[in-house]
Parts: structure tokens; sequence; C-alpha cells
């Protein structure tokens, strides 16, 4: 009937406003919500990176679903397969405590890249926070051992 050429074309291109819209209407809501980073250009890379992170989590899947010719195997494993990218991505683990044998993972994790290009995309160049703009953030320590009082915000407005 057809080859897997046309029909993955016709997917991609019938998906193509859903898979844009969705991320788009899921980062403006986080977006204004949250009250990110107040630049215009920030929030359009944001929407953009957002909707990169989509599509290759789409993508993921269909490789996924692809691989496997039993629908419920392929339903069973696709937590087994993506768990271990989220753990390596940054979000629960820093990438200096994960071991030296496991770094190859690191980079093969699609949520490492987006996880990345979000905080970046946040914490550089933002007013909103001091240790923003500066270059070398060792001589910005507003944790728990602030180095000066007054420069840093009050992390804890109950103290």
């Amino acid at each position: 009937m057809y080859n897997v050429g046309p029909y993955f074309w016709a997917k991609v291109i019938s998906e193509l406003p859903f898979s844009i819209l969705t991320p788009c209407i899921f980062g403006i809501i986080v977006y204004f919500t949250v009250g990110l980073n107040p630049n215009v250009g920030t929030f359009f890379w944001m929407l953009f990176t957002l909707i990169l992170i989509y599509n290759a989590s789409s993508g993921y899947s269909l490789i996924i679903s692809a691989s496997f010719s039993d629908k419920q195997l392929a339903v069973t494993l696709t937590p087994v397969l993506i768990i271990p990218f989220m753990l390596f991505a940054g979000f629960f683990v820093s990438a200096d405590s994960i071991p030296v044998f496991l770094k190859e993972f690191e980079y093969l994790s699609i949520f490492k890249y987006g996880f990345q290009a979000l905080m970046l995309l946040e914490f550089t160049n933002n007013k909103n926070y001091p240790c923003a703009v500066v270059s070398d953030f060792s001589k910005c320590s507003c944790g728990f051992n602030p180095i000066k009082k007054d420069e840093c915000p009050n992390l804890n407005p109950l103290s």
C-alpha cells in the first residue's frame, strides 16, 4: 500500500499544528504564572525550546513504538527507557554526582539539553536574580552562607 516515508511525512505534517500549539499553550501559562525572565526575546526562545523538547520526545516515543511489534511490550518498556534519561538530565541528580561509567548516558538524554537550555534562558542576564549578571558565580553565594548580607535578596521572608 504505502511505504514508510509517505506515512511518516503525512503523520508529521498532520500533527504539526498540534505539536506547536500544545507546547506554546503550556509555555504561555507557565511563563506568566511563575513570573519568569521578563524579556520578550527570552519568552520566544523558551517557546521555541519547548517546541523542540516536545517534538524530540514525540520522536523518541515513535522510535520506541516502532521498535517493538507487541503494543503491550512497548507500553510496558517506555517508562523503563525514559526514566533513566530523566535521571541523567540533571532534574534529580547533579551532573557532578553521576558515576564516570554512566556519563555517556547523560549525553544521550534529550531532557538534558532541554533542561540546560531552559535554565540558561532563565538565569542568564536576568535582572531579578543578582547572581545572573555575574560571570564568576563562585563570587555570588546567596544561599545558606552569603558573602555579604546586603547583596543577597531575602530568601526566607519569615526570618
